[in-house]
């Protein structure tokens, strides 16, 4: 993941719309979503201790030149999804 992440577990399954679905394993540090993201995925996120971020936070990792916290800014934790 961009700006260094630390922290995976072994695999994960992610609904990604419209019937698809993608399987990541060897590892995944954190999940860039938006609200469109399903509520089962984010309980499922959630439940692995896979923090879910905005792209906010992503950006603002990239102007600072290193992994800020998840949890630095309310709008960096996605929490709720549509």
């Amino acid at each position: 993941m961009a700006c260094g992440c630390d922290g995976c577990v072994e695999s994960v399954s992610v609904d990604v719309g419209c019937g698809g679905r993608v399987e990541c394993s060897g590892g995944v540090d954190v999940i860039v979503a938006d609200k469109h993201m399903s509520n089962a995925t984010l309980t499922l996120a959630k439940r692995q201790q896979i923090p879910v971020v905005t792209s906010e936070w992503v950006v603002q990792c990239l102007i600072a030149g290193r992994r800020l916290p998840f949890d630095g800014h309310p709008r960096y934790l996605l929490t709720t999804a549509e």
